[in-house]
């Protein structure tokens, strides 16, 4: 969404929901920030976002938060492509008592930094995930709304 194929879409972002079925559509990747490290390093490109892509008015918030993470994985759940595929990272930051309080130190790799290496460890256990039912509830209502939960 963030690096639209030429021709692909009128303005600087992909719309999830113009792909074709044969795509994988994601908001981020192991070699870039992540939505919330994103949506911090550029104030007016968060606002571009904000008002265009998300269709709110006025300032985007100053910091990503959980209902941002929301309204962009329901974009990509919605979308016609085949796979929507999300960085563990971007999810977590869908509750704010799970997600990193830093999102730059949630970039698994840096590719300009060849000193960078892969160190990017999870700050909840997976057995912590499971207690959270809540949490795993949201995700799956969301799956289940969007028409991914029932497989082939």
């Amino acid at each position: 969404q963030r690096m639209p194929a030429p021709g692909e879409a009128p303005g600087k972002f992909g719309l999830p929901d113009s792909y074709p079925y044969l795509s994988v559509c994601t908001p981020s990747c192991h070699d870039m920030s992540t939505v919330a490290g994103w949506w911090e390093e550029d104030r007016g490109r968060s606002r571009e976002f904000w008002n265009g892509v998300l269709q709110r008015p006025g300032d985007a918030p100053e910091k990503c938060n959980p209902d941002i993470l929301d309204m962009i994985v329901r974009q990509h759940m919605w979308s016609p492509s085949a796979f929507a595929i999300f960085p563990i990272q971007d999810i977590l930051a869908m509750d704010d008592r799970l997600k990193t309080p830093n999102p730059k130190a949630d970039q698994i790799n840096w590719p300009p930094n060849p000193q960078h290496y892969w160190r990017w460890r999870s700050r909840i256990s997976i057995e912590e995930l499971l207690k959270r039912e809540d949490f795993a509830s949201r995700i799956k209502q969301i799956c289940e709304e969007s028409g991914r939960a029932g497989g082939y």
